[in-house]
């Protein structure tokens, strides 16, 4: 079995982390991470190696030169990095013919084998819906048919036999040059581009998005049940909005990933706090998931707005939200609390027409 994961030596721990994860829940598998990387150094790759060495498995480091993504869009929380995956085929032994792709942000709870037993021979990768699949927008973006549907790209199970016949790589790097105003989501529009019509569709089990966690209108109907099922028992967890070391951060299953910490024996000081601007944000989002809100994605970039002495709390119209209102009814007394935890966190809410529904 052969996992990648792109990290650097920010990441190394939930790197190991997940790693960790991988290694608990499959003791019988034969596995070989392989690491694709800027530049990690020399001490945080003994400390990886010794992750894997625990548990009697292989590990492969491949520094990859980025000028070759010198036109590649990239954005403040974004780097270089999330490209390396567009060029496994190139710097991959070619006797690795299949991988599973896995972000950092990840770990993993149960076995892969089923997973990993799926045949993708017709198809370039097994893919997951992502948490925004309906969002019109996105394909209005990148100008394909909604019908094809939109994945998340935290995990992929790659056909590399495919890529390499196909030369994918190319295709992809043709799409960055041609079209990089689009590439809003960077990589991730880059492969539902190129993939979006040689792809198989996987359960959804697989890569239990944050966003899975709470009504959103941008998840169809039509994943109703097999969302429900997904989040009561994930086998891939992928903390794709709060992360779990932040403090302040409560993500669905942060226990998960502080077990997994406490498991690999790595440096707990990872779990920190956010800074003060970032963690008023991230408890105002809090407390909209506790109500069963959400706020579009272009909303919190403009969410927080911050004088000396006061925070301004930019929120969308109340017609916009998403409310369960199945959780609301059995349990108004919670959702109220929550309402008034809310206004007490925030000296001024002002509510912008912009973003009112239409």
């Amino acid at each position: 079995m052969d996992i990648v994961c792109c990290t650097d030596n920010n990441y190394v721990i939930p790197c190991g982390v997940l790693v960790t994860s991988i290694c608990v829940n499959n003791p019988k598998e034969e596995i070989t991470v392989h690491i694709l990387t800027e530049e990690i150094s020399p001490e945080n790759q003994e400390v990886l190696k010794k992750v894997v060495a625990k548990y009697g498995q292989q590990i492969q480091f491949y520094t990859v030169d980025k000028k070759v993504f010198a036109n590649c869009p990239i954005s403040r929380h974004i780097t270089l990095a999330t490209y390396f995956r567009l060029i496994m085929t190139d710097i991959l032994p070619k006797s690795v013919e299949k991988v599973l792709y896995l972000d950092c942000d990840v770990v993993v709870r149960h076995s892969l084998r089923s997973l990993w037993d799926t045949d993708i021979k017709s198809y370039a990768a097994g893919v997951i819906p992502d948490m925004s699949i309906d969002d019109i927008r996105i394909y209005n973006r990148l100008q394909y048919s909604p019908s094809l549907g939109y994945f998340n790209a935290g995990v992929l199970l790659v056909n590399l036999r495919y890529w390499r016949e196909n030369n994918l790589s190319e295709s992809f790097f043709e799409i960055i040059n041609k079209y990089p105003e689009r590439l809003r989501y960077h990589d991730q529009d880059v492969l539902n581009i190129v993939l979006k019509e040689i792809k198989l569709t996987l359960p959804m089990k697989y890569n239990v998005q944050h966003g899975y966690f709470f009504k959103d209108p941008l998840i169809s109907r039509t994943y109703r049940d097999e969302r429900e099922q997904a989040i009561t028992d994930p086998v891939i967890l992928h903390y794709s909005g709060s992360k779990p070391w932040f403090i302040e951060f409560e993500p669905p299953f942060k226990k998960d990933f502080a077990f997994y910490l406490d498991t690999s024996g790595l440096d707990k000081s990872f779990i920190r706090h956010i800074p003060m601007k970032a963690r008023i944000k991230a408890r105002f989002r809090s407390l909209l998931e506790k109500l069963g809100l959400s706020l579009p994605r272009i909303a919190y970039s403009n969410l927080l707005l911050s004088t000396r002495s006061t925070f301004v709390i930019i929120c969308s119209c109340p017609n916009y939200y998403n409310v369960d209102y199945n959780r609301k009814e059995k349990n108004e007394h919670t959702f109220k609390n929550h309402q008034y935890e809310l206004i007490r966190y925030l000296m001024v809410i002002r509510i912008n027409p912009i973003y009112q529904a239409h």
